[in-house]
């Protein structure tokens, strides 16, 4: 696990080849290392995810396996249904929801906080869990302060109607 140490792809390449280590998630969005990747390994010998999912469609593209990204717990069907979509060929309307999901993922790209209350104020009432500190993030992190609070409300809120529109996945 390396947080912030962009590695190249000749180092996973070269990491890939330990036999407990089966995958990369890539938080640098660099499409050109998931092709490289995936040219050199199948997905069960090394698998390649992004790292969030304002490139997922990229990161398919280039052979990639999927995306972990914090806004799967804010947005779960979003998510899903951009990977669905690409995966039955459907790319305008995957590239539609990408630019959707992507404008949302900015506020994810602000750290944890963000993440955290994005999930306490979107997802936790839809689980029944109303307590926004249920939701803050373990220390030393601080929870997102008020102005934050509602800049990630107005750069998400556009994907509420999308996720509510969409079918729970069965």
């Amino acid at each position: 696990m390396c947080n912030g140490i962009d590695m190249n792809s000749d180092t996973l390449s070269e990491l890939a080849q330990h036999p407990n280590i089966v995958g990369v998630k890539l938080t640098c969005g660099n499409a050109g290392k998931v092709t490289r990747l995936t040219q050199e390994y199948t997905h069960e010998q090394f698998a390649v995810y992004a790292g969030s999912s304002d490139w997922l469609i990229p990161c398919l593209a280039g052979g990639g396996g999927g995306c972990v990204t914090g806004i799967a717990n804010v947005f779960p069907k979003c998510v899903a249904q951009l990977y669905s979509l690409w995966n039955q060929g459907k790319t305008k309307e995957a590239k539609e929801l990408q630019g959707l999901v992507a404008q949302a993922e900015k506020a994810c790209k602000e750290g944890i906080a963000a993440t955290k209350f994005a999930t306490a104020h979107f997802a936790g009432p839809m689980a029944g869990i109303t307590d926004l500190k249920a939701f803050w993030p373990r220390k030393p992190y601080a929870p997102c302060g008020e102005e934050k609070s509602a800049w990630v409300v107005k750069v998400m809120q556009h994907l509420v109607e999308v996720e509510q529109s969409l079918p729970d996945a069965v």
